[in-house]
């Protein structure tokens, strides 16, 4: 009887220290688990935090450099020419052909001054609107460089959309179609737009070489056009997509919720 009970005390001793080693490791699987589970968090975190730094510092960057080339051409190019001009004028005896030459100065001043208010503001988007901008962009384009541009665009409400997304998407257009002339050695190119109450969407693809840029690598990259397209698509809260097409070329899509 005695032999027994002590049998029977030994089978709950074990047994609780079983169950008591197996609370103890499920225990430590969970602290393990939430461990792993925090420092997944907080290295998501610093990459964002260093995605938005690379924004930051590419926003800088490019505004940057964009001042100073328009800088450099009011001072080195109109600066000079206004010179030039004042200088024929100053004369005390101004003849014909003095003024013949200070008139083709002055065209010229106009043009440059003209270039620099389109780089700023394009004319165009007041003119045509944004759809019918980007038409116009694509027919300048295949008229200049003989490759096949087909545009298609919706009549969807533009005058919901804020100045400034429109300027953004013009440029971003502009940006996309000129990297694909430079470097994908396409021969067609079709532009969509798609405008809808919830979402408005940009598809640029062509039958090019194919390019896709590494993920979140837009800002650490030395390209500065890739630069400027992953911060204007930032600034309007869009996202932009490459995939490569089974046919050959790339395909780009722009999605903006206008919702």
């Amino acid at each position: 009887m005695a032999g027994q009970q002590e049998i029977d005390i030994s089978v709950v001793v074990f047994g609780t220290m079983g169950m008591l080693m197996l609370a103890l490791s499920l225990v430590a699987f969970v602290v393990f688990y939430q461990r792993k589970r925090i420092k997944q968090q907080v290295i998501s975190v610093q990459r964002e935090n260093e995605y938005q730094r690379h924004l930051l510092n590419s926003i800088i960057e490019v505004r940057e450099k964009e001042q100073k080339r328009i800088a450099l051409e009011l001072h080195d190019d109109i600066g000079s020419a206004l010179n030039h001009i004042k200088m024929k004028l100053s004369r005390k005896e101004v003849d014909e052909t003095t003024l013949t030459e200070t008139r083709e100065l002055l065209k010229e001043v106009v043009g440059q001054i003209r270039d620099i208010s389109n780089d700023l503001l394009p004319p165009v988007l007041n003119e045509l609107g944004l759809n019918g901008a980007i038409r116009n962009l694509c027919r300048r384009l295949s008229e200049s460089t003989g490759i096949k541009i087909e545009c298609n665009t919706n009549s969807g409400r533009e005058e919901i959309l804020p100045p400034d997304f429109k300027l953004a998407i013009y440029r971003i257009t502009q940006e996309l179609l000129n990297n694909i002339l430079k470097h994908a050695k396409a021969t067609e190119i079709a532009v969509t737009v798609e405008q809808t109450t919830f979402q408005y969407q940009l598809i640029i693809e062509d039958n090019g070489s194919g390019f896709v840029p590494p993920q979140q690598l837009n800002f650490q990259s030395k390209s500065l056009g890739l630069k400027n397209l992953a911060s204007r698509v930032q600034q309007i809260d869009a996202e932009l997509n490459y995939a490569l097409r089974k046919q050959g070329g790339t395909r780009v899509i722009l999605t903006k919720k206008t919702s």
